[in-house]
């Protein structure tokens, strides 16, 4: 329902109709992190300046204050 680029560039963000925000990495496709929100679809979503926290506006609640997990680091072979 809705995206966001974080103020870098290095994270992806996007809201759902089913409450949930999927953070990704652009640069690798990975999957950082998934926030429930309720059931309420995710109508709005902004990144924080410094990038570590997204706000998020849903149905019919007030808006919601979520930290942003850091990237998985890749493991060495």
């Amino acid at each position: 329902m809705c995206l966001a680029f974080s103020p870098q560039g290095n994270l992806l963000a996007a809201g759902t109709q089913d409450g949930q925000v999927w953070v990704w990495s652009p640069q690798t496709g990975r999957r950082v992190q998934v926030l429930g929100t309720g059931t309420r679809g995710v109508r709005s979503l902004s990144f924080s300046p410094d990038g570590k926290v997204i706000a998020t506006a849903t149905n019919k609640a007030p808006v919601a204050i979520w930290d942003v997990g850091p990237e998985p680091v890749e493991p060495e072979l």
